[in-house]
């Protein structure tokens, strides 16, 4: 088996919506979700080779990718013999882009994502997958990671222990280390990956998902019924709390003026 680099997803909440799912429109909102994902294998210029206008060339990878009922893995290999392709700053961005994406589309069906990746020998291909690296990346997410964060094996921190360009990895409280990918997933075009978006197309898109996020921390009232458990409300406060940090980061950015300028 080669090495890869191996992402596991998991849709918060998925199962329940499908158990609690009374209509035809409830049971089409979460086939849309699915649907979405399947678009994983068509998204980019993947295993494509095409020249740079600077007279470089690009390079993008096509990841091995497999849904699960209400998860996802994602996995790329890392011994393609390729010195430009082989290396954490390429595949890491390329991770980055793949699950803001996917936690977009999660967030616009009321869903939060929780994950785990790292590193190590792995054999996926024709939707069968096994190896050290997915257990790894299973266990942080189902053992490890309680709040909707996708945490970051120590084999995958040594792996990127060079790439200092920007954040990709925050520490928490708990010394565990997490995937910065909310930057991404607000910034960027949650319908065309990879793609910008104008000033005015930015600011609906993050009034849109801070539209979502409170109506799942909403106050309630005393006579009504709590919206979620008190174990899910939660998760909602903590990502709604990290959303807002990277938002307001954005906002006070040197650069934000070119983002938010009235169009």
């Amino acid at each position: 088996m080669k090495n890869h680099i191996v992402a596991f997803i998991d849709l918060l909440g998925f199962s329940t919506a499908v158990c609690r799912a009374k209509s035809d429109y409830e049971n089409n909102n979460l086939l849309e979700l699915l649907k979405a994902y399947t678009k994983l294998n068509n998204h980019g210029t993947f295993n494509e080779i095409f020249p740079a206008k600077d007279g470089n060339v690009n390079y993008q990878i096509a990841p091995a990718f497999t849904a699960v009922s209400d998860s996802i893995i994602i996995s790329y290999s890392i011994s393609t013999g390729n010195e430009n392709i082989d290396n954490p700053h390429f595949h890491l961005n390329q991770l980055m882009r793949l699950i803001s994406w996917i936690a977009a589309q999660a967030l616009k069906k009321g869903f939060l994502i929780r994950g785990g990746i790292s590193k190590g020998e792995m054999y996926h291909k024709n939707e069968i997958f096994f190896g050290k690296a997915y257990i790894e990346a299973y266990n942080l997410e189902s053992k490890c990671a309680n709040y909707p964060r996708v945490l970051i094996s120590n084999k995958m921190i040594e792996y990127n222990s060079k790439n200092n360009d920007r954040p990709l990895f925050i520490e928490d409280t708990d010394g565990m280390y997490r995937l910065n990918y909310l930057p991404e997933m607000i910034f960027n075009n949650s319908e065309k990956m990879g793609y910008g978006l104008s000033s005015q197309a930015l600011k609906a898109q993050i009034k849109e998902y801070e539209n979502i996020i409170n109506k799942n921390i909403a106050p309630i009232l005393p006579s009504k019924e709590p919206l979620l458990p008190e174990k899910e409300m939660g998760k909602w406060k903590w990502f709604s709390h990290q959303f807002n940090l990277a938002r307001d980061y954005w906002y006070n950015h040197k650069n934000s003026h070119i983002f938010f300028q009235d169009n």
